[in-house]
């Protein structure tokens, strides 16, 4: 049962993941195919710096003071560059390819709020019909 729940969560992030389209000029453009590495071979260590500096033991984020870092939306903006090199055609670890896309979408989900900050909630910026929607409007091409 465990292992069912964790394939479908798995299943589910990577499906939020590749719905995220982002037009953004702080997004990277696609890079060459030469500069493509396997997703277990990207570093989340400026990722995991970012959280630890930004996130509190409850799991909140404190995105005033992650917005007014320049320094650090940049930091941002150099990681999801750094995972758009990543190659998810080569072949790669199942736990190393889960913990890629999570990374990206927790990343670009940050991302995305930082740009429209402050905002009471992510379910501000989610319209169903027109206007910005944070799932329809994200982008991070990835292998590409």
């Amino acid at each position: 049962m465990k292992r069912w729940w964790i394939s479908a969560l798995g299943a589910l992030l990577l499906a939020g993941v590749a719905m995220c389209v982002m037009r953004s000029d702080t997004l990277p453009e696609a890079v060459s195919a030469e500069r493509l590495v396997p997703l277990d071979q990207i570093d989340h260590g400026p990722w995991g710096r970012l959280l630890k500096k930004y996130v509190d033991a409850q799991g909140m984020v404190d995105y005033t003071a992650w917005k007014r870092s320049s320094d650090d939306r940049a930091a941002l903006d150099r990681y999801l560059a750094e995972l758009g090199r990543g190659d998810p055609g080569v072949k790669t670890p199942k736990a190393a390819v889960l913990a890629f896309w999570i990374n990206a979408y927790n990343a670009l989900t940050i991302q995305g709020i930082l740009q429209h900050y402050p905002t009471s909630s992510i379910r501000n910026h989610t319209a169903r019909v027109f206007g910005y929607n944070i799932w329809d409007d994200l982008l991070l091409p990835v292998g590409t």
